[in-house]
């Protein structure tokens, strides 16, 4: 069976992980009312609507409209554009894939302007969750990729675990299991290193899937 992927953070794996979910979002609400600086508080809002889009999506959705008036107000552009992807991430939990692509192209646009290429790799790799959606696996491919590529120029670990199990998850979907598991068991062991339970657990449904 097709198995569609959603966005970075793996919805499938939201009851497994909301106790987790909540403790970080109570120490991110208790790290905001302490918060002084405009950019320090724009960070916080859309870290927390991140946290929530597996929770309460209209949370997440009103923290997110937070984070991108504020960054919007003092031209803080590395928020607006953090903001803008997790619009688009809200928009791919609501079944819009066309209106989280718009919005991830906006935020690629602002993200290479300003250089935050850990931008660049999210927003790459949620376009490929927008091609993968539409079986457009050779385009999903070519996204994953060029997250991939960045992630590991970085050193953004559970960046490149996720454009590992993104790729993994077209060749399982294309049959090509061999290929799945060589991207499956690379993405476990990053995950392992960096001790991520979600990336850790959706290894664990992935590799049991091909098998």
């Amino acid at each position: 069976m097709k198995r569609t992927i959603f966005i970075i953070s793996f919805c499938c794996l939201t009851a497994f992980l909301q106790g987790e979910e909540l403790s970080r979002l109570d120490t991110l609400k208790l790290l905001l009312a302490e918060e002084k600086t405009d950019t320090g508080r724009i960070i916080l809002y859309y870290r927390i609507a991140h946290e929530f889009q597996n929770i309460d999506i209209d949370a997440s959705s009103e923290f997110a409209r937070k984070a991108l008036a504020e960054a919007e107000q003092i031209k803080y552009l590395k928020g607006k554009g953090r903001a803008i992807i997790q619009l688009g991430n809200i928009e791919q939990i609501k079944g819009n894939p066309g209106e989280s692509e718009k919005y991830n192209l906006e935020a690629l646009e602002i993200c290479n302007e300003i250089h935050d290429l850990a931008g660049v790799a999210i927003c790459y790799n949620n376009l490929g969750i927008s091609a993968h959606n539409r079986n457009d696996y050779r385009k999903a491919l070519n996204f994953y990729k060029k997250s991939l590529e960045i992630n590991r120029s970085i050193n953004r670990k559970s960046g490149s675990a996720t454009s590992l199990f993104s790729i993994g998850t077209v060749y399982d979907n294309l049959g090509r299991y061999d290929s799945a598991l060589v991207y499956y068991i690379e993405a476990q062991a990053i995950s392992e290193s960096i001790n991520d339970a979600g990336l850790m657990a959706y290894s664990n449904v992935s590799m049991a899937n091909v098998y």
